[in-house]
């Protein structure tokens, strides 16, 4: 069967027409293209025409249907006329195609008219997958290769250019060379230079360049070599920087690199180049090679001007390249033209507190070491003594002071870097302590000021209040003010901090006695503008620092207790009880410092008792000790113990929360997460023993135990609001209401006080309030609360919520917790149906929990016919705020909806709206809700009511009557042998699981009457001055509620 003239035009058709299911048809005829049916045929031009037709068509599907049928993808070898299929797909960027045309056979290296392979074709068009894709393809077509063929030649450019190391690979594998024939013109080959690769960033082709010989001092129309082009570019910073650092290493692997310096139109050699690389090897070459080792770039140069190869070495950071330097004698104090050495460069890179710091000093260490002591100033006077004293170099420091240097001699005011510094300014910046002993010891000045007036204890101080405790800034300080004893002067920098505050908040009694000793003045205070230490005099800071026996020498020396009292509040008394980080950070630095970071702390505070290490607990308890000591000294001198700042009063911020940015970032930085939390909470429970114990002392003094903060917080509101564990702390909130504190107060803003989350749902809340918010933690502070006169019934002003409306509405914070709130409250008489702000009892903040909270009200009485301003029903409530679909809501209806059940074969009222809105629901809403257990559980009932009916109290009234009775009938029958029996006996709640709470709620009903009933006699004949019979005093009483029965009681005895 042969492809004919109809079969051709046929197929032409199917394309033209777009017709897959025509072309299909005549190729099923037809059958798949063999070679044998293409040399019979003839076909192998038609073949080759229809799929160049359907590929510029772009019938893809047809496309693919006739390379199935093996239609020739690859035309006469004569004709270049006409693209190839391989071209098209390549020009259409459909790599779908290509990758089909590869599959059947089409060659890569067919030219178009142009003269362009389709891998050309692909570069100029810069489709680089599809080049990809060639290369990766290409060797399965040619796996000889000849460096004679241009083909080749060609496509080994493009994988160089293309940076395809894994073609490279395949090229150099199979011998393919860099030296071609003169007579190759082809225009990629003309542009492969170095210079080239270096301009386009081709890492991969320079690399090869450079290994088949290709030279790097070639240089290019403007006398610069591909080495020079890259760093120019590097340093004008017209590339990636990474990329130029890449290619600098390689053309520097080169091994001709070292035969000849080139130097280029700016005067910077191959060798300057080569210092700015860590690569020692390479430099030591161009040495070998007798290259100058101190020539300096050109002063007229526009880079790096007087720049020596140290220079280089130092700027660009390569220590190994200055260790190699100094060994052949690079000389490093020749100066730049800005009168730097390589040594001030370096410490350029040293002070900017950058990553390479530590190594800087390295550096800077080797060039002090391997050259002559000169003492090298830059215009700025920042000179080679200077850096010694930063990097800690006592030895160059000595020989420097013999040499007889200025000890003293600071830095320009001018200078961008340590303005105003002296040696031992530059010393304590740097944490160097060997240098500030042996500055001290050569009587260096320690009252010398820099550009912003600090001395260097100023300086040392400011260092200490970043909190990087390993900068042994406490030290340092401790050495500073030793040199003061022969000094009397007390310098002050210009926030008020002097030497002798500083020297209060140390533990060195001579120094602060010396100072004494010459005048100081010891009231002394600081500027409001001081970071640290606001207005403080000696002795807050003393205070603040937790110095018992400097606060000793301060009181009998005169200091005032009271200063600031009148003007901002902050005494030293309120300096001593605020529970700061500063009274114990060495405890926790040091303890830090005793164990691994992987390793768990051994110590703990257990009920306030410090156990573990034996040398902790003696810290801790001495700081302890010392600091509830000078809590006491201060009261003793008089102080103030009512003091306010800010209108919080000495009491309440007392319980200020503690904020541990300080302290976790120290922790954090050199141990683990976990020990971090656990040192933070160990703290926390020691600041919260510390804060009973200066409790404990206010409450000996003549402390005003009324005073509230701005937001009308009392102590007692704090107390309520904060996390009391042990006994003594409710012992200490007992003495307080004993003391007279109103329990009833209520705050003036919202939520919680002092770190707590304050919660907009509650607004003006008494003590009680804020317990039972708490109340997870609080249901001893409850009934202390409730035992000393607190309104069980108080309001918030936000939603007039009660303690019971949110005992209910948070019982799901800790249901086993509030059920025993609930209770209390009950209790206490909480009146269960006390609307909020719209009307809506504590049952429906019930509904916002969970379905035990719901049963757990409703066992207290809760009135299922309750409704409010907005919703009808307590049902209504529950679609509104839980809706049907969540299995809250699911909970909640069924335990409403068997209650409604209940009640109703008890014949007990339930609203009609209600039932008919519980049924509604049932079909609708709940419908998916099918409360299996319902049916058997009023069967249970309806057996429980037959008992009830059957149980006779007397001969008249049965106990299905007791649990209809009203107020009034019930006190008649408190005192029934039957019901009290029947109520206390243990078995009680076995035998009446469904109604018995609605028989002990009547018995308790009937109970509290009866309890009124017999005052309220009394009452009312003092209140009418007769003497009634008792049936016409109960007949009067019983029109009285029990509230209007308590009020006539409180009146009477008023």
């Amino acid at each position: 069967m042969t492809l004919d003239k109809d079969v051709f035009e046929t197929i032409s058709c199917g394309i033209r027409k777009n017709s897959l299911k025509l072309v299909q048809r005549v190729l099923r005829k037809f059958g798949p293209l063999s070679p044998t049916k293409l040399r019979n045929s003839g076909a192998q031009t038609t073949d080759y025409l229809l799929l160049v037709n359907s590929i510029i068509m772009g019938r893809k599907k047809i496309t693919k249907e006739l390379l199935k049928y093996n239609f020739s993808v690859n035309g006469p070898i004569c004709d270049s006329l006409v693209d190839t299929p391989l071209h098209y797909a390549v020009r259409f960027n459909d790599y779908g195609l290509v990758t089909d045309l590869l599959e059947k056979g089409a060659r890569i290296n067919c030219k178009n008219k142009y003269g362009d392979s389709s891998l050309v074709l692909a570069m100029k068009l810069k489709f680089y997958p599809i080049v990809k894709l060639l290369l990766l393809k290409y060797f399965d077509q040619y796996d000889m290769l000849s460096f004679t063929d241009s083909n080749h030649l060609v496509a080994y450019y493009i994988a160089c250019l293309t940076n395809d190391e894994v073609a490279v690979g395949h090229f150099e594998a199979r011998g393919i060379a860099v030296k071609f024939p003169k007579s190759e013109r082809n225009w990629m080959q003309r542009k492969l230079k170095l210079h080239y690769a270096v301009r386009h960033s081709h890492i991969a082709l320079l690399d090869l360049l450079i290994r088949f010989g290709y030279s790097p001092n070639q240089k290019n129309y403007n006398g610069s070599t591909a080495l020079h082009w890259c760093f120019s570019n590097f340093m004008e910073n017209r590339c990636q920087k990474y990329t130029c650092q890449q290619m600098i290493d390689v053309i520097l692997m080169s091994d001709s690199i070292a035969l000849q310096n080139s130097t280029d139109r700016k005067g910077i050699s191959h060798f300057h180049i080569a210092c700015t690389r860590d690569n020692p090897k390479v430099v030591r070459k161009f040495i070998e090679n007798g290259v100058d080792i101190n020539l300096a770039i050109p002063d007229w140069s526009d880079i790096l001007p007087c720049y020596t190869p140290l220079h280089l070495a130092a700027d660009f950071h390569c220590p190994e390249v200055i260790e190699e330097l100094l060994k052949h004698g690079a000389d490093a104090n020749i100066r730049d033209d800005e009168g730097y050495t390589p040594i001030h460069v370096s410490f350029n890179i040293y002070a900017s507190e950058d990553v390479h710091h530590y190594s800087s000093g390295v550096m800077i260490n080797m060039m002090f070491q391997n050259s002559k002591q000169e003492n090298c100033e830059t215009p700025d006077q920042l000179s080679h003594f200077h850096i010694a004293c930063s990097i800690n170099n006592s030895e160059t420091v000595e020989k420097f002071i013999e040499l007889g240097v200025d000890i003293n001699k600071p830095i320009s005011w001018t200078s961008p870097l340590l303005p105003g510094y002296t040696p031992l300014h530059c010393a304590v910046e740097f944490n160097s302590v060997d240098v500030i002993e042996i500055l001290l010891k050569h009587k260096a000045d320690i009252n010398v000021i820099d550009r912003w007036n600090k001395t260097p204890l100023h300086l040392a101080w400011v260092k200490k209040e970043k909190f990087w405790y390993r900068d042994m800034s406490d030290k340092i300080i401790d050495l500073l003010l030793e040199a003061h004893n022969d000094t009397s002067v007390n310098s002050t920098c210009p926030d008020g901090l002097s030497h002798f505050h500083i020297a209060c908040t140390r533990n060195n009694l001579n120094v602060v006695k010396s100072f004494i000793k010459r005048g100081v003045k010891i009231n002394q205070r600081t500027s409001s503008t001081s970071k640290d230490l606001k207005k403080c005099t000696p002795l807050h800071c003393a205070v603040k620092y937790n110095r018992l026996d400097i606060v000793k020498v301060l009181l009998e020396n005169g200091a005032d207790v009271d200063l600031n009292g009148k003007e901002t509040g902050y005494t030293p008394l309120y300096a001593a009880c605020d529970i700061s980080y500063n009274k114990t950070y060495e405890i926790v630095v040091e303890e830090i410092n005793s164990f691994e970071s992987n390793e768990e702390p051994s110590w703990q505070f257990p009920n306030n008792v410090l156990v573990g290490q034996s040398k902790f607990i003696d810290a801790w308890s001495e700081n302890r000790k010392n600091h509830i000591e000078i809590v006491k000294l201060l009261l003793q001198y008089n102080s103030n113990v009512n003091v306010q700042v800010s209108g919080v009063p000495l009491l309440l911020h007392i319980f200020k929360s503690n904020k541990h940015e300080k302290v976790s970032k120290v922790i954090q930085h050199y141990t683990k997460q976990y020990i971090c939390n656990h040192i933070i909470e160990l703290i926390d429970q020691e600041n919260i023993f510390r804060r009973k114990e200066i409790m404990k002392i206010f409450l000996e003094y003549d402390v005003d135990l009324k005073a509230v903060n701005p937001d009308g917080y009392t102590i007692l509101h704090v107390l309520a609001a904060s996390f009391l564990k042990s006994e003594s702390d409710y012992e200490m909130v007992e003495s307080l209401l004993r003391k007279g504190v109103d329990v009833n107060i209520k705050t003036k803003s919202n939520g919680f006080y002092n770190g707590v989350p304050r919660n907009s749902c509650y607004a003006k809340t008494s003590a009680l309030h804020l317990a039972v918010i708490n109340g997870h933690h609080h249901y001893k502070m409850i009934k202390l609360l409730l035992k000393h006169g607190a309104n069980v019934n108080s309001r918030e002003s936000f939603l007039n919520f009660t303690p019971l409306h949110i005992a209910c509405q948070k019982y799901n914070d800790d249901p086993i917790e509030y059920s025993k709130i609930i209770n209390i409250l009950m209790e206490n008489d909480a009146e269960i149906e006390a609307g909020d702000r719209f009307g809506l009892t504590p049952l429906f903040a019930a509904c916002q929990a969970n379905g035990k909270s719901v049963m757990e009200i409703l066992k207290h009485g809760a009135c299922i016919n309750a409704s409010g301003a907005i919703y009808e029903t307590v049902l209504h409530f529950l679609v509104e705020v839980q809706g049907s679909n969540t299995a809250t809501g699911c909970e909640i209806f069924s335990v409403l909806q068997t209650h409604i059940k209940k009640l109703k074969l008890a014949e007990l009222f339930v609203r009609e709206d209600l039932q008919s809105y519980c049924t509604q629901l049932q079909d609708k809403e709940f419908s998916a809700n099918n409360n299996e257990k319902l049916p058997m559980l009023l069967n249970q009932c309806k057996k429980e009511l037959k008992i009830l009916k059957n149980y006779k109290l007397n001969s008249y009234c049965t106990l299905y009557n007791f649990i209809h009775m009203g107020s009034n009938e019930l006190v008649n029958y408190v005192k029934n042998r039957n019901v009290v029996r029947l109520v206390r006996c243990s078995r009680f709640e076995i035998d009446f699981p469904h109604y018995g709470y609605l028989i002990k709620l009547q018995f308790n009903r009937g109970k509290k009457r009866r309890a009124l009933i017999e005052p309220a006699k009394v009452a009312l004949i003092s209140l009418t001055g007769k003497t009634l019979p008792d049936q016409c005093s109960e007949y009067i009483l019983r029109f009285f509620r029990n509230e209007d029965l308590k009020d006539l009681i409180a009146v009477t005895n008023s």
